[in-house]
């Protein structure tokens, strides 16, 4: 009985009818950009959390003015992947989406970012330390933290092939830390400086890989061909994303905290229960 694998000329007949099936675009003409979903606003998990303490602070409690201080990543980590792009894992924009979860629970928000910054040290560089005409609105409370650690977990899993026949499974997982605090400013009761509030979460973020194939001789007895049929799919959790939503998370429990509420727990063990992988 004769075997033969798939032969040069097969090799080049499946080559070239793949080719003629892509769609190429003449040199002379711009390439049609590709169109994915359309742009919607985000919505976390904790959304509900955060609306419900919006509407559970008392106008009195709304007027405290908050801003976020520093938020940097300490993790360390960084990729070199190129095939997954590069840089580093975690979010370089943290004070940015925990100042849009603080403005989510109705409090007054202050803008403490450089640009903002720079500008008032403008004025009042021009003001030549006089009064500005105009009042400045300053926080009562600023938060600040970091995402602090950023772990590879353990991975695990199998392949098993039976006379051709094979089926795998692998997960990975990383598990992120936030550690944040609520610190008192100048003026109010507390003095400036206190931390009033603290919180550290973490969060496992899984990662997990089916894959699928069959590679054997078919066809007749007397001339049999080599097939090999892959088939995978690789799920991962977004790990930016993931930290925007512990950040959310972030923001609603410092700022209970700081006004001794519970009154929407409810809605946080909601909001863990929707940010469960399932």
């Amino acid at each position: 009985m004769g075997r033969k694998l798939l032969g040069l000329t097969g090799v080049a007949a499946l080559s070239l009818s793949i080719v003629g099936c892509a769609s190429t675009t003449p040199i002379n003409k711009d390439l049609d950009l590709v169109k994915g979903p359309a742009p919607k606003e985000i919505v976390s998990p904790y959304a509900s959390a955060l609306e419900c303490l919006s509407q559970a602070l008392s106008e009195d409690q709304k007027r405290t003015s908050f801003s976020v201080g520093s938020f940097p990543d300490r993790t360390g980590k960084i990729n070199h992947v190129s095939d997954s792009g590069t840089g580093s894992f975690s979010t370089q924009g943290a004070e940015d989406m925990l100042l849009t979860s603080i403005a989510q629970t109705g409090v007054q928000v202050v803008d403490m970012g450089a640009p903002y910054r720079s500008f008032l040290d403008w004025n009042l560089d021009k003001a030549k330390g006089s009064l500005l005409s105009a009042s400045v609105l300053l926080p009562d409370v600023s938060i600040s933290g970091a995402i602090t650690s950023l772990d590879f977990m353990p991975g695990g899993g199998g392949y098993i092939n039976v006379e051709g026949a094979g089926f795998g499974t692998r997960q990975n997982r990383i598990l992120v830390g936030i550690d944040s605090r609520a610190v008192q400013m100048l003026g109010g009761s507390v003095p400036a400086g206190k931390v009033v509030a603290t919180d550290r979460i973490q969060k496992q973020v899984v990662g997990y890989e089916d894959e699928a194939g069959v590679s054997n001789f078919f066809g007749p007895v007397s001339s049999p061909t080599w097939i090999q049929f892959d088939l995978g799919r690789r799920e991962n959790e977004a790990i930016q994303y993931t930290q925007r939503v512990m950040l959310d998370r972030v923001a609603y429990t410092l700022i209970s905290k700081y006004f001794d509420t519970a009154a929407c727990e409810e809605h946080l063990v909601y909001g863990d229960t929707l940010a469960q992988f399932q």
